[in-house]
């Protein structure tokens, strides 16, 4: 989904897919893949879990831990026990698919049916006493499904995004399943990677990924055009994501999904080869898939995968210099986002849509229905920090900056560990623009302390390195 416009614009280690300096298209696109929560100008599935040592949480005497720390210490001890595996479904209260997972697919129902297989666990990675798990497993977009071996912790399966129940169950199945072999190959790949080897590790991840399937081989395969284009390749990533959408099979179901986030894989691929008519021939061949799977799969699909296979043609659009089509796209993956909205259950998963509507209306040059829609969703939501952060980041967006002082100040004082000093941050630009420098600069101060406060884990350098230079620039002015 995509993340402009949104409240919590993304933190290091919240990554959808494919990070560095980026193409302003790619910033767009890479935040849709796979519907999961992040930063708008990176990357999808980068765990470590390359060791199969170590605490997951420590128990840390004369501490309370946190609950999410108390359920995952008692999940594995009971896995350990009953033979079964640990499902640990990472989340963060600002993901907005995190809430649609948690209210369509991890329902007690189907927790019922998985009882007698896993253990289940949900940890808020912005809680700092989650900072050894995120230590050990590396960079997480959200919502992340990771089955771990009681045993030792290991990952058996991985995946992100927003998925179906069934999808869930052929990942808890692929955990039991995966090979000896590609197992010892994934566990290599994945220490090559921590290592900085992101060539080999490339190559031992796209191995991997031609001899399995299902949730293993997808996080192989994302695995691997991350790092190829990370290496510095762009042009095999998307040679290697052509392939992969070429495979017989892979545009039906039950993988029409994993297929549409190959597209856009494909696409921050191929916009990040520098030379224009090198890059010219993949998007034209991607136009032609994006139009195929659209005319093959449109009637099937939700509102929020057409909504995303619009946004898809949008950009592509965007970049071929067609202003007209772009707008057509905007046009039409608004409608799908409204279907979605009023088929949600409730406004928590409403509230889910609201990134993708907002940076749509925004677009199309509806900067008041953009605004009046998520004060809305402030009233309907008042306890919600996200809701009411995306709302006055969008007014600093569009220049309104004094109307964004207090729906920041919410935020900030409903928020918790990074979240809260980015909003800080964001109300410093408030400040600045309205020149009452000396809150501004209060804001800062806190804002550094707060991320010099976190754990190592939870820190963003380069969030902290923009604060640092705000700083600097107000003790430069007078």
């Amino acid at each position: 989904m995509l993340r402009e416009g949104l409240g919590i614009p993304g933190q290091r280690r919240a990554r959808p897919f494919l990070t560095n300096k980026v193409h302003p298209v790619i910033a767009a696109c890479s935040a849709m893949i796979w519907g999961a929560c992040g930063s708008p100008t990176d990357g999808v599935i980068v765990t470590s879990a390359s060791s199969s040592s170590g605490a997951i949480v420590p128990d840390v005497p004369g501490t309370v831990p946190a609950p999410d720390v108390v359920a995952l210490q008692g999940a594995l001890h009971r896995a350990r026990a009953s033979s079964k595996l640990v499902l640990v479904d990472v989340w963060a209260p600002w993901c907005a698919p995190c809430a649609v997972f948690k209210r369509e697919v991890l329902t007690q129902e189907n927790r019922t049916a998985l009882a007698d297989r896993v253990e289940i666990v949900e940890l808020d990675l912005d809680h700092e006493e989650t900072a050894p798990f995120s230590e050990r497993y590396g960079v997480l977009p959200l919502p992340s499904l990771l089955v771990l071996d009681p045993k030792d912790g290991s990952v058996l399966a991985q995946r992100s995004g927003l998925m179906s129940f069934a999808d869930l169950e052929a990942l808890i199945g692929v955990a039991g399943k995966t090979t000896d072999a590609a197992r010892t190959t994934l566990a290599k790949a994945r220490a090559l990677r921590d290592a900085g080897d992101k060539r080999e590790a490339a190559e031992l991840f796209k191995v991997v990924a031609g001899v399995t399937n299902g949730a293993t081989r997808e996080e192989a395969l994302v695995a691997a055009l991350d790092l190829f284009r990370e290496a510095g390749d762009p042009a095999l990533c998307a040679d290697v994501a052509r392939e992969a959408i070429d495979r017989p099979g892979l545009a039906g179901r039950p993988t029409r999904t994993f297929w549409l986030a190959l597209l856009q894989a494909h696409l921050v691929c191929s916009l990040s080869i520098e030379i224009p008519h090198e890059r010219a021939p993949h998007l034209a061949w991607l136009l032609a898939s994006a139009r195929f799977f659209e005319e093959k799969h449109r009637a099937d699909l939700d509102g929020r995968t057409l909504a995303d296979l619009h946004g898809l043609m949008s950009l592509i659009a965007t970049e071929r210099g067609d202003a007209k089509a772009a707008r057509m796209r905007d046009e039409a993956r608004l409608t799908a986002i409204d279907r979605a909205i009023g088929d949600a259950k409730d406004q928590r998963v409403a509230a889910s849509f609201d990134p993708d509507r907002t940076s749509t209306l925004l677009a199309l040059g509806r900067e008041d229905d953009a605004i009046a829609a998520l004060r809305a969703r402030a009233v309907a939501l008042p306890s919600n920090y996200e809701v009411h952060g995306r709302l006055g980041t969008t007014l600093v967006r569009v220049g309104k900056h004094a109307e964004s002082m207090d729906p920041l100040t919410r935020a900030i004082d409903l928020a918790y560990g990074a979240p809260k000093f980015i909003y800080m941050h964001r109300l410093a630009d408030a400040y600045v623009a309205v020149g009452d420098k000396e809150k501004a600069r209060d804001q800062l101060r806190r804002a550094m302390t707060g991320w010099v406060s976190l754990p190592e884990s939870q820190r963003d350098p380069a969030r902290m390195a923009a604060v640092d230079r705000a700083l600097n620039d107000l003790d430069r002015t007078p």
